[in-house]
């Protein structure tokens, strides 16, 4: 069978349509013509393989990974990076109309990645009968890897120093989690109900400004090297255009946004739930000599939420849900700075918001993740 690409969508897959039913392809460019095969089909929606390009895009490269297609990871090393950015900007678009039902909406600004390689500051690698490496795309069958080229430079000598790890070669199923600061390196195993560090330090220390963080390999970073004080200022420049007394930081992890905005406040609400987050997050509140933080520790959505002039939420890729949306609104903030991973479930929260007489003001597109489908976000809402 033939057929043309009609766009990107979810999971980075290509759409065409086969008996007036969409068909989610992987691994084309919008307006390839292609020979494909039907695969599979939930409902009414089919999924295939492309056989052959019989028309390829300008846009199709050489992808630069030896394990691109076999791999979970990466889906869009096929596609210039140029591209990349238009399409996820109308993946966007294309949500907020359908999901967020929004008609109008601010322009949107694209902030490229610094590099579109080499840029994970963090990468979790499955061990499986004392060898490294992912998943298979859609399956839970195992990769064997030898490097990952979206990882910082670091990252990749170190997968090859602890490939041969004894406490790796011993492992038969947990987890290897590696990160970096792009110069120093720490790493752990984690298992179903233990964790072992390879590493003699458990912490890394990153610095923005006048502002340091310590992290250790367990503790949740946007995943982003070059991103990380881009984020930053983008938060910074909203904190500071207006009088806030009181801010609240959902979601706050280590304390990456509120301790970094904490001297244009007098207070700042932390909400956290997870205890390794909020055990990191004492420690770079001490190490900043910071008086006007306070945590709140647990689940965001059994927590009474303290009122407050300016929010910022950084949720999960499952997003705010209604009921916190709600919640946040009856803290009558004045502004929310909103960055989110997942442009479906942001769509359904700014769809929320609306309905509490909040409006977007500002968007841009972070590309946090070169050469997937995958991008952050980062929102402004007002109250109208």
């Amino acid at each position: 069978m033939e057929g043309r690409i009609e766009g990107i969508g979810k999971g980075g897959n290509g759409v065409l349509f086969f008996e007036g039913k969409p068909v989610f392809i992987p691994y084309v460019v919008d307006g390839e013509l292609i020979e494909f095969e039907i695969t599979g089909k939930k409902h009414s929606v089919y999924f295939g393989e492309a056989k052959k390009i019989i028309e390829a895009s300008s846009e199709r490269i050489e992808p630069f990974c030896k394990y691109f297609g076999k791999c979970g990871g990466c889906n869009f090393q096929h596609i210039q990076y140029e591209h990349q950015l238009n399409i996820k900007k109308k993946i966007l678009e294309g949500n907020l109309k359908k999901i967020a039902k929004l008609k109008t909406f601010p322009e949107i600004k694209t902030i490229p990645s610094k590099s579109d390689r080499n840029y994970r500051t963090k990468l979790v690698l499955k061990i499986r009968d004392g060898k490294l490496g992912f998943f298979k795309r859609n399956s839970n069958d195992f990769i064997e890897i030898e490097e990952c080229p979206l990882a910082e430079n670091n990252i990749n000598m170190a997968i090859l120093k602890f490939k041969d790890h004894p406490k790796v070669k011993e492992t038969k199923k947990a987890e290897l989690f590696i990160l970096s600061n792009g110069r120093d390196i720490r790493a752990a195993i984690k298992g179903n109900r233990y964790v072992s560090y390879l590493t003699e330090n458990r912490e890394v220390e990153f610095s923005f400004s006048e502002v340091s963080y310590l992290f250790s390999p367990l503790n949740f970073i946007q995943s982003n090297i070059f991103n990380l004080d881009t984020m930053l200022e983008l938060l910074k420049e909203e904190a500071i255009k207006g009088k806030y007394d009181t801010g609240s930081d959902l979601f706050s992890g280590v304390g990456f946004f509120s301790i970094y905005i904490s001297k244009y406040f007098e207070k700042i609400y932390s909400y956290e739930s997870e205890e390794e987050n909020i055990k990191a997050q004492k420690k770079n509140i001490k190490l900043n000599n910071l008086k006007n933080i306070e945590i709140i520790r647990g689940d965001i959505a059994k927590k009474k939420i303290k009122e407050s002039d300016f929010f910022v939420v950084d949720p999960p890729r499952g997003g705010i849900t209604g009921k916190l949306v709600k919640k946040i609104v009856s803290a009558n903030p004045k502004k929310i700075v909103y960055f989110s991973c997942d442009s479906a479930t942001f769509s359904r929260d700014i769809f929320y918001f609306s309905g509490e007489n909040y409006s977007l003001k500002k968007l841009s597109i972070l590309d946090n993740f070169p050469q997937t489908d995958h991008f952050e976000i980062f929102a402004v809402l007002e109250k109208n």
